[in-house]
């Protein structure tokens, strides 16, 4: 698949090394949900030039590090191919430190491998997606996904798109949660000349976001180990599997918890160890409480 889209880049090289014009398309920056990513069609407009596009920037509101995928399919998306992963190219994956909440966190080009998108309506579909329920996107207007425009540019248009709640990519449609709205940039070069000034491109807007509200559990157990270990070693060990634990605990459920999850951005913010003599010396940070 990844040679194939190799040589599908090379269907406008001349054109747009020769005259591409460089831009980006945003959409609103009004997360309301999220979870595991999003899968959404981009087109042409109708009459207009091809689109290559470069790289793209996603939307979460964490700032450590996580890990991101990006596949593509060639055309507008249905049921069929909506679950079959086989019929996906991946061009872009790795980890990226989050950006928070005030901006998008972008995917460097030299980890993109360049996409098109055939001019005059033509369509390509993206999933977007991480390994971690961390990718945060808005409730679209639709009554279902793919019918309503939600950014556009004078070359390109991002259509209302699904939700994704599981990872990796689901293989039933109740997994995917319809219309929602891709939060985040594109950044293309389109085949036409461009213009001998163009005014710069508009930052994303930022919309009012109240913060989540958090809850604090802290959970006091016995832990052996080996004296050659170092403590801090220990520890990283333990939030490791932990987090692990609950994640897995999360996707075991079933449906219905990850359903809510999702509606509520309901979501696993962090775990953090540390040592203490017993239960009874526990002294826990600020919000959290101790639990036997």
């Amino acid at each position: 698949a990844t040679q194939k889209l190799h040589r599908q880049t090379q269907t406008y090289d001349n054109a747009l090394n020769q005259r591409g014009c460089k831009d980006s398309l945003s959409t609103p920056l009004n997360p309301t949900s999220g979870s595991y990513g999003n899968v959404f069609a981009v087109r042409t407009k109708s009459g207009g030039p091809p689109v290559r596009i470069t790289s793209l920037d996603f939307y979460t509101d964490r700032t450590y590090e996580v890990t991101f995928e990006v596949w593509t399919l060639d055309g507008p998306y249905d049921g069929d191919s909506l679950l079959d992963q086989g019929a996906w190219s991946q061009v872009a994956g790795g980890k990226v430190m989050g950006q928070g909440s005030s901006r998008p966190t972008p995917i460097l080009e030299n980890n993109f491998v360049p996409v098109d998108v055939e001019g005059d309506g033509g369509f390509r579909s993206f999933y977007v997606t991480l390994t971690t329920p961390d990718i945060r996107y808005s409730a679209g207007a639709g009554t279902s996904d793919g019918q309503l425009t939600y950014a556009e540019s004078s070359e390109l248009s991002i259509y209302e798109g699904l939700g994704v709640i599981l990872y990796p990519k689901p293989t039933e449609m109740r997994n995917f949660m319809k219309p929602r709205n891709w939060i985040g940039q594109i950044h293309y070069t389109s085949a036409q000349t461009c213009a001998p000034t163009s005014a710069p491109t508009a930052p994303m807007p930022v919309e009012p976001y109240s913060e989540p509200v958090t809850t604090r559990v802290m959970y006091v157990f016995s832990l052996q180990y080996s004296q050659d270990l170092q403590e801090e070693a220990v520890m990283s060990t333990v939030d490791s599997s932990v987090r692990g634990a609950l994640d897995s605990m999360m996707r075991q459920i079933g449906t219905d918890l990850n359903r809510l999850a999702e509606d509520n951005s309901f979501d696993i913010i962090g775990v953090l160890s540390f040592p203490v003599q017993s239960q009874e010396d526990c002294m826990p940070p600020p919000g959290f409480i101790c639990v036997g």
